[in-house]
């Protein structure tokens, strides 16, 4: 053999171990976690503080991370997340808002 066929050789080999690895890598089933969320984002976000959240990738982070007062959702449905109830009083230009927000324990046991 001359040394342009062993290295065919070899190189068929290795192309060979290499197919094989790349189509069995791809067989293991992913089991889901349904506490796990993957989002993809466009872009590092800027900063998790919602009040300097001026990008879309923080907005989206937001939305995941802080729990909203009022959210609406489809149909015009409001979605209170924070607030048990609330009522809006006065007339004219003064008003004032009352809530009564939910309890919430949080992870480390606190209130």
């Amino acid at each position: 053999m001359d040394g342009f066929s062993l290295l065919n050789t070899y190189l068929t080999f290795f192309a060979g171990i290499l197919v094989l690895s790349l189509l069995f890598s791809g067989c293991k089933s992913r089991e889901e976690d349904p506490e796990e969320l993957i989002l993809s984002i466009p872009s590092d976000p800027i900063s998790l503080d919602p009040l300097f959240s001026t990008d879309l990738s923080s907005r989206t982070l937001g939305k995941f991370l802080y729990p909203f007062l009022f959210q609406k959702v489809q149909n015009d449905k409001s979605n209170y997340q924070l607030v048990e109830s609330f009522q809006l009083v006065g007339t004219g230009k003064i008003r004032s808002l009352k809530l009564k927000l939910r309890t919430y324990t949080l992870s480390n046991g606190e209130n």
